[in-house]
Parts: structure tokens; C-alpha cells; sequence
């Protein structure tokens, strides 16, 4: 068994995901206070070892961006998605990454989409 885990971080544009990360890694990848997201693709952060075992994060561009925003929802799915299909190894975790305070049903829905239509239930979210 394979002492790497490979992670998927997702959600709504501006909720936190690329902070979550940099926390996690001690990274410094860019972020953003303003309503349209700072990722625009998705970025791979470097390795990150914990008790030996091997991060590997993938940070998603937002989903659910507002009008005018640079990433449309179409886009976003199609990057996450190839991800997905393009990668050999698999993933072993999806992180959704919402808004504190409440969950919204565009938050319910990108659930949805990931846990049921794409992963079809085989990796924990």
C-alpha cells in the first residue's frame, strides 16, 4: 500500500480552499477577499509529509463563481473533471470546502455532482 494520499479540495469560489491549503502545507499560494476566486485552474501544491505519509493536494478553481467572474461553472467541472479522468493513481479524499455559517443548496448540489455523478461514491467526501 502506497504511503501517498492524494486529496481533491473543492467548493464554491471564495470560501477558503487555497487558505485551508496554505495552512495545511505552509504554502503561500495566492488568495483573495474579493467575491471572484484567485484560482483559475487547478493547482497541485508541492508533496507535503505528515508521520510518513505523503500529501498530495490538489487546489480546484471555485465553482459557483458570481457574474463576471473568470472561471464559468461549466469550466470549473470540466477542469475537476479531467483531473478525475486523467489521473492514474486515483484520489483518496474529496474535501467540499463551504462558507461558515451555512450551507447553501449550490454547496448541496456541488455534493452532489461529486460525490454521486463523478466519484459514483468510491472516494470519501
Amino acid at each position: 500500500m502506497s504511503n501517498k494520499r492524494r486529496i481533491i479540495v473543492y467548493g464554491s469560489s471564495n470560501v477558503g480552499k487555497t487558505s485551508i491549503l496554505n495552512a495545511l502545507t505552509n504554502s503561500e499560494c495566492k488568495t483573495s477577499s474579493e467575491a471572484i476566486g484567485t484560482t483559475f485552474k487547478t493547482v497541485q501544491f508541492p508533496l507535503f509529509e505528515r508521520n510518513g505519509i505523503q500529501y498530495e493536494f490538489f487546489d480546484t478553481a471555485g465553482l459557483n463563481e458570481t457574474e463576471g467572474g473568470l472561471v464559468s461553472q461549466d469550466d470549473a467541472c470540466d477542469n475537476i473533471l479531467n483531473l478525475i479522468m486523467e489521473t492514474l493513481d486515483g484520489f483518496n479524499l474529496l474535501i467540499l470546502v463551504v462558507r461558515i455559517g451555512a450551507i447553501l443548496q449550490a454547496d448541496k448540489n456541488n455534493y452532489d455532482i461529486f460525490v454521486n455523478d463523478l466519484t459514483r461514491n468510491q472516494v470519501p467526501t
